[in-house]
Formats: structure tokens, C-alpha cells, sequence
């Protein structure tokens, strides 16, 4: 575990690919919902669509693949907390606002997966992931603080949080199954068992939208199923096997990037200096961690031993 070179290229390249499929959800979702959408059974549908699908292709390679195992208490652990990241994401966005919410997920996601993969995978982040973690944090704050009006109530913070250490532990826990399991197998089956603990959440929703422009909403979720679910689910599940869970999740900040450049190229928003300059210190952040060592072995060997 000395550092990315020894991870593999492979895996920064499936987990930067993952953050452009997920970078599209909210993009598309303002452009495409109808304007009573509701986001949370958005999330349902996409969330429901991704289970039926990967089911459907688990199904179909089960005929070559011999079945193994599941861990039945881990299956339900990351079914249910791949159900409540998505609910507390869509909670703290609808409290807090889209900023205070957003900035509060990308800003403590990493330091929860570096916790977590310390305490129970007893992964020690790389030398070079504590300086570009800070780096990455400040700027998509300052990208994401100066691209929407700060609004809401700061108690979404704490759903902010909930969402952040859930992904966290979500993506800490699936690594180990990732080693017994195929990527796919994975996802369908945490998938499923999300969309069973998330499914009767719309018995408390008023679903009279969703008939009315179900000509809108069915298209809608299968993209939001497909590729900002099922895609980034499984490139991100195969980077993960590659590196080690603080890279990952420091990788994983490069989402809002997408969010926000997608938002000023489709949505033709404008954005303050303050999120430009957020955005070059993201980048930077993200380039420092994902490079070969060659350009930062100085400061490697000043950092570490």
C-alpha cells in the first residue's frame, strides 16, 4: 500500500468514470422532472429500476456462474445503507438547501471512508491522500458554496452527515464481499435489498405526478437507473477492488465537478470567481492524489518514511 502507482492506474481511471455518470444525475433531473417532482421518489424509482435491471443480468450469467454464499447479515447491512444514502441525501438537500447539503456530503465523505477503512479494513490512507483530501474538500466547498445560494435549515447538516458516513461504510463494506463476489453480483444484490428497505417509503408520498407524466418520469428513471446508478455503481465497485477505500473516496469528490460544469455548458448557469477558483483547487487536489509519484516523490519522502 505504498501508493496509488502500486494500486493501479485501472482503478483511479473506473472510479473518475463513475463521478461523471453520477455528476449527471442532478443536471438531468432539473432539466428532465416534471416541476412537482418530488426527489426522494425519484430516488425510489432510480433506486428500484437499478435492482430490477442488474437482477435481470445476474439471472442471465447464473446459467455459467456457480452461486456462492452471501453473508446474510452483511447483504442486509449494505442493502440498507445504500436505501438510507440515498434517503438522507435527498432529506438534507430538501432541509439544508443545495448547498449547505451538498457541501456537507462531498466535505465529510472522506474523512468518514478514511475512518472507516482504518477501523475495520485497517487500511492506512497514503501519504499524499491528507494534503490532496484537504485540498479537494476546500475546493468543491468553495465550488459548490459559490455556484447555489446558501439557504435552509442547518439541521439538514446532520442528514448531510448521516448521508456521508452511510456512502462511507457502504463503500468500506463492499470491498470485502467484492473479494468473494463478482462486481455485478454486488451491486444487484445490495441494490434489491435497498430497494425492499426503500420501496415503502411511497406509501407516504403523493404519487398523482408521477401517473400524470409517466410518459416524463418512466424515461427519466431508467436514465437515472442506468447511468447514474448501474454505471457508477459498477465502475466504482471495480476501482475499488484497485485502490484502497480513502483514495477512492477522495476520488469520488470530483462528482460536483462534473455536476457543476455540466450545470454552466447544458443549464447555461454562471458561476462566481469563487467556484472557479473552488474548481482549480479541486482538480489540483484530485490530480495530486491520482498522478504516479514521479512529480511529488519529494514530498513524499518529506511526508513519510
Amino acid at each position: 500500500m505504498k501508493n496509488l502507482k502500486k494500486d493501479s492506474k485501472g482503478g483511479v481511471f473506473f472510479i473518475i468514470l463513475a463521478c461523471f455518470f453520477w455528476g449527471t444525475s442532478g443536471t438531468v433531473f432539473t432539466f428532465f422532472s416534471p416541476e412537482d417532482a418530488q426527489p426522494a421518489v425519484i430516488g425510489i424509482l432510480r433506486l428500484v429500476v437499478t435492482a430490477i435491471i442488474l437482477l435481470a443480468v445476474v439471472a442471465l450469467q447464473q446459467k455459467s456462474t456457480p452461486c456462492r454464499t452471501w453473508s446474510i447479515p452483511m447483504l442486509l447491512v449494505t442493502g440498507f445503507l445504500i436505501a438510507s444514502m440515498q434517503f438522507c441525501f435527498f432529506t438534507a438537500v430538501d432541509i439544508a438547501g443545495v448547498a449547505l447539503g451538498t457541501t456537507f456530503f462531498i466535505g465529510t465523505y472522506p474523512i468518514f471512508a478514511g475512518i472507516f477503512a482504518f477501523l475495520i479494513r485497517k487500511e492506512r490512507p497514503v501519504k499524499r491522500w491528507w494534503a490532496s483530501t484537504v485540498l479537494a474538500v476546500i475546493g468543491g466547498a468553495l465550488m459548490t458554496l459559490g455556484s447555489v445560494a446558501v439557504d435552509g435549515d442547518p439541521v439538514g447538516i446532520l442528514w448531510a452527515l448521516a448521508t456521508a458516513a452511510s456512502f462511507a461504510l457502504y463503500a468500506t463494506l463492499i470491498k470485502g464481499l467484492l473479494a468473494d463476489h463478482s462486481t455485478i453480483s454486488v451491486m444487484a444484490a445490495t441494490s434489491s435489498v435497498g430497494a425492499v428497505f426503500f420501496s415503502p417509503l411511497l406509501f407516504f408520498y403523493d404519487l398523482g405526478w408521477v401517473v400524470r407524466d409517466i410518459e416524463v418520469v418512466l424515461p427519466l428513471s431508467v436514465y437515472l437507473g442506468v447511468f447514474t446508478s448501474i454505471c457508477p455503481l459498477f465502475l466504482f465497485a471495480k476501482g475499488l477492488k484497485l485502490v484502497q477505500v480513502s483514495t477512492a473516496a477522495t476520488l469520488n469528490l470530483l462528482e460536483p465537478f462534473t455536476a457543476t460544469l455540466l450545470s454552466v455548458i447544458i443549464l447555461r448557469e454562471r458561476l462566481a470567481l469563487q467556484s472557479w477558483i473552488g474548481m482549480a483547487l479541486l482538480i489540483s487536489g484530485v490530480l495530486w492524489l491520482a498522478l504516479p509519484a514521479g512529480p511529488f516523490r519529494k514530498y513524499d519522502r518529506r511526508v513519510g518514511s
